[in-house]
This record gives C-alpha cells, structure tokens and sequence, in this order.
C-alpha cells in the first residue's frame, strides 16, 4: 500500500469510524493468552466478502453500495481483488499481516481494503483477553522517508476482546493527524497566514478520534471473518464513540465473509 500522502486540502475527505454488531464469544480468563491473527497467504483459495456501505449528509442517507469482494489467493502472497460493482481487477502481494502491496504501482486502492490489515508490520508475539496494539498507515518508516509531504497518517488501535477456540474478536479505534513536520508547517501558512496557520498546525496534528468498531478474525482459518465500522468525514477535535455514532455527517461499513 502506498503512503497517504495529500495535500493539506484534503482533511476534509478524511474517513472514519468502526462498530460492529457481532454477537459476543465466550471470553477466556482474564489474561489468557490467545492465539495471534494471522493471514495465510501461501494457501490456494477463494475468499467471498458480502459489502455493504451507507453515507449519510445532514443526518439523510444519501449513499448506499451493495456489492461483494472477492480474494483469489494465488500462493506466494499474491491475491486478485475483485468489486463485484466494478469492471477492474487489481493486483497485490499480501503479507501475514494483510497489508496489500500493489503489484502495478499507482494502480486503483479502495480505502475498503485497509480492513484487512490486523497486525502491525513486525507482527505481534503473543496476545491475551485486554491486549493492545497499534497499526500505522503509512509506517513511520514510510514517514520518515517523506519528509518533504505533507502527509496525513492513520493509527488503528486493536484491543482483544474475546476469543475461543476458533476466531478472535477486537475492538478497532481509528486515529488521524497530519505529521508534524517541515512541510505541513508551510502548508498551514501558506492557507491561514502565520498566526492562522500555527494555530491550525497545533490542532490537526495532534491524533483525532475518527473511527470506532470491531474485527472477527478466524485464527482457525486465518483471514478476517467480518469488520464494520462508522466513520466521519471531519473528525472534531474532541470526539468519542458517542459522537462519532450519532455525527450527521458518517459513513457505515460492513464486510463479512460468506460462508
């Protein structure tokens, strides 16, 4: 996946926000460990996904999509994606963690696709009921690299749930801010004046709650079983769950695997 790198202009097509209404497992103790999510991308196989979207301006459903997404795992990480609604097929190596890397640079990637990636980048050792971790897009590393953009970054915040024998269930938090580094400074001035624009640096990039849901993965199967999430377009600067549920202005998104 390539990094997010915008143009200050672009915060106000800022995504956001998760929930989800699957019914709850059977938790273990307290502190039990529990087995780590973890895609397998060597196996031949065919994944079917069920897409539904809502979009909602002043309070109105104005968008709806229904589709499906298909996998088709190639071995070696390498996966078809495929929008039932759409004419294209893309291209990606997945790694374990399911982060899609295009196999054609530049190519078409649906923000849809970043559900899939459940794990940061150096994996997670050992999890247990309470665990926490956090996945950055892009990278720091990534970051770093592009130093001269001014780039938005997502953090996506798991916590452990519940587990059983088959599947794991997380809460995901979404978080978003501007990186705060020499081009975002001449950005903000160069839109709201010198005093306009420090004012602006200091709030947007500090992390902003954007998106809030959970994740099933099968750790028996090892692929994501359903996500769902609510997000907003411009999340405030002191937003919580609450809000983020009931803004006027959110987007609804469910993805779950058909049997």
């Amino acid at each position: 996946m390539k990094p997010y790198v915008f143009k200050v202009s672009a915060i106000v097509l800022l995504l956001g926000a998760l929930w989800a209404c699957q019914k709850d497992n059977d938790p273990p103790a307290p502190g039990a460990a529990v087995t780590v999510p973890k895609w397998d991308v060597q196996t031949t196989r065919n994944l079917l996904y069920e897409v539904e979207f809502k979009g909602y301006t002043k309070g109105e459903l104005a968008q709806t999509r229904t589709t499906t997404l298909e996998l088709f795992f190639k071995g070696a990480g390498r996966v078809t994606v495929v929008f039932g609604d759409a004419a294209t097929k893309q291209e990606f190596i997945m790694d374990s963690t399911g982060l899609l890397s295009p196999v054609v640079p530049g190519q078409p990637y649906s923000p849809i696709l970043d559900l899939f990636t459940v794990l940061p980048a150096d994996g997670v050792a050992a999890a247990a009921v309470g665990s926490h971790w956090d996945v950055l897009a892009p990278s720091e590393k990534q970051v770093a690299a592009n130093a001269d953009a001014c780039i938005i970054q997502s953090r996506r915040t798991f916590k452990v749930l519940s587990a059983d024998a088959n599947s794991i269930k997380m809460q995901h938090d979404g978080y978003l801010r501007v990186v705060d580094n020499k081009a975002a400074a001449t950005n903000f001035e160069t839109m709201f004046g010198t005093a306009g624009g420090a004012l602006a640096r200091q709030a947007w990039t500090q992390w902003r709650l954007f998106q809030t849901g959970e994740t099933v993965f099968s750790t028996s199967d090892n692929n994501l079983k359903l996500a769902s999430y609510v997000a907003v377009i411009l999340p405030g600067a002191n937003m919580d769950d609450a809000a983020l549920r009931a803004s006027p202005e959110r987007e609804e998104l469910t993805i779950r695997r058909r049997p």
